[in-house]
């Protein structure tokens, strides 16, 4: 998310990060807090979940899902 060039929002409770947790956090904070072009979905015209994103001048590819797929409700 921290890439994607959207608001990045984190809500928990103080105890939920250890120093490992807020490393991380304030790491994806300082990415965000660079203006970027939104994240663009390559593969949306083939699927309901697009798994291969461009972002920024690289590509990108997440595993949404598990082996039983996307399941609409």
């Amino acid at each position: 998310m921290a890439a994607s060039g959207t608001p990045l929002f984190l809500s928990h409770t103080r105890e939920a990060l250890g120093p490992e947790q807020k490393a991380a956090v304030r790491d994806a904070f300082a990415l965000a807090a660079v203006a970027r072009p939104p994240a663009e979905p390559l593969d949306w015209l083939d699927t309901i979940c697009p798994r291969r994103w461009r972002l920024g001048n690289r590509e990108a590819a997440f595993e949404w899902t598990g082996d039983g797929g996307v399941e609409v409700a």
